[in-house]
């Protein structure tokens, strides 16, 4: 038998931030081979949207080799006990990419498959790969075949601009307003995103931060679904694109530097905020989902990247300790039952969040988060 036959085959569908991450993580485990399947070609990029990586997230991504420098993160104001780190996405994708592609004595290779359009899924064993991990998103088309009745995406009633500037033109457009210009300052304890809103309770809301060590600004403006002109064209989609008036027109009774800001945004994108509810199980025989293919969630709690590496990283502590391929569902049963209810848990304190945007109960949402436990740790805790 040659060294690749007598591995346990994983297939991963999707190179987003969940799959991409738990290959990285399985390199350290030999006796795995896995391949990450990606419909999307090898050169497209990330859409630029900032977000946030919080204390659990920033521990898996160390684990994982990765290092704040690596993304170009902004170091948030915290406690000094919990790190958060603001970066872009693609950023980090291409973070996790560069891990991939380190020639190690002790790390497995590992192949990335673009263009690869994955239609059909078997959740039990198959010919070619003894396990399948949907990492494909909120439209996956893994997690059907896991939970066959559940509802597609639900609408939040709400929909995001995102944008981004060079830190010089927002600093430029904040000349006049010295108390916006303290939001993009590097004090010694880490930056302050800033969260804006309508005043009203009309769910308008920007959030503002700065990212790409200090070079650029993030803009996520949060309006009502009643607010956009052509509401029935509305997606979830990262690249459909916005309307300007739209936008300038929401943002009546904000500060005037958002108006000059958003007439410098010459990409505007717009997608509709959603979210799926709770899943039954991730996993039905050796077929698992991870990622926002099983628990997509609203980023009133900053969780979505953070929930997808603890996924990665709960499987690849349980899977590492596994030598045969007939031990993989009962592995992702005991994954089930500890990821399953966290990550549910924080998909209803997400939405409950976006509800209480017009109040600072978004801010303290955002930091009630149970701290993360590692699987292993939680299992043992069960079993005394």
């Amino acid at each position: 038998m040659s060294p690749s036959e007598s591995k346990i085959h994983v297939a991963v569908v999707g190179a987003g931030i969940a799959g991409l991450a738990i290959a990285v993580a399985l390199r350290r485990c030999p006796q795995y081979a896995v391949t990450v399947y990606e419909r999307r070609a090898a050169h497209l990029q990330e859409p630029s949207a900032g977000f946030g990586i919080r204390d659990h997230g920033v521990t898996v991504l160390k684990k994982l080799g990765i290092h704040r420098k690596d993304v170009k993160g902004v170091m948030a104001a915290a406690d000094g006990e919990v790190p958060l780190w603001l970066l872009v996405r693609q950023d980090l994708r291409e973070a996790l990419l560069r891990r991939l592609a380190v020639v190690g004595e002790t790390l497995t290779p590992i192949e990335v498959v673009f263009d690869a359009n994955v239609t059909t899924v078997e959740p039990e064993i198959g010919a070619i790969h003894w396990s399948l991990v949907g990492a494909d998103g909120i439209h996956s088309r893994t997690r059907p075949i896991i939970v066959s009745d559940h509802p597609e995406p639900i609408p939040s009633g709400v929909s995001l601009f995102r944008f981004d500037l060079p830190m010089g033109t927002v600093k430029v457009a904040m000349a006049e307003d010295h108390e916006a210009q303290a939001i993009l300052s590097d004090g010694p304890e880490g930056v302050f995103g800033s969260i804006f809103t309508a005043g009203n309770g009309d769910l308008r809301h920007v959030v503002v931060y700065p990212c790409r060590d200090f070079t650029q600004v993030n803009f996520a403006i949060g309006i009502p679904d009643s607010f956009v002109h052509n509401s029935g064209t509305l997606c979830h989609s990262w690249t459909a694109d916005g309307s300007t008036d739209d936008l300038l027109r929401a943002l009546q009774g904000f500060p005037h530097w958002l108006i000059e800001v958003v007439c410098h945004a010459s990409f505007l994108k717009l997608f509709q905020v959603r979210d799926v509810k709770p899943l039954q199980s991730y996993f039905k025989g050796n077929t698992v989902v991870i990622g926002d293919a099983a628990h997509a969630m609203v980023p009133y709690q900053g969780q979505g990247a953070n929930q997808a590496l603890e996924d990665a990283d709960g499987l690849c502590d349980l899977l590492a300790d596994a030598d045969d391929p007939s031990h993989i569902s009962e592995i992702l049963r005991l994954w089930d039952s500890v990821r399953r209810p966290r990550a549910s848990a924080i998909q209803e304190q997400s939405r409950d969040s976006l509800l209480r945007i017009t109040t600072k109960g978004t801010g303290q949402s955002i930091l009630a988060v149970e701290p993360h436990v590692p699987i292993k740790e939680v299992l043992l805790q069960r079993a005394s």
